[in-house]
């Protein structure tokens, strides 16, 4: 009957650590990174975007609180 060696837990981690970091490595050389007009167009669309939401989430935050002041103050004064 043949023993059959086994390597420590310790090594077994750090050789899948090892080859994760490799393989992340080389994912990373194959995105294609944005040029500098396409990531000033990107952040314009999205800050706009994200002023647009503000406003809208604080229209709709005046809206019901507006609502529900007028309605509860009707019920309960």
């Amino acid at each position: 009957m043949e023993e059959v060696t086994r390597q420590p837990a310790v090594t077994r981690v750090a050789g899948r650590a090892a080859q994760y970091v490799a393989e992340v490595r080389a994912e990373v050389k194959k995105v294609t990174w944005p040029g500098w007009d396409e990531l000033k167009k990107s952040t314009g669309v999205i800050v706009i975007f994200l002023i647009l939401m503000g406003l809208l989430i604080g229209v709709m935050d005046w809206a019901f609180s507006m609502l529900l002041v007028n309605l509860f103050g009707r019920a309960l004064g």
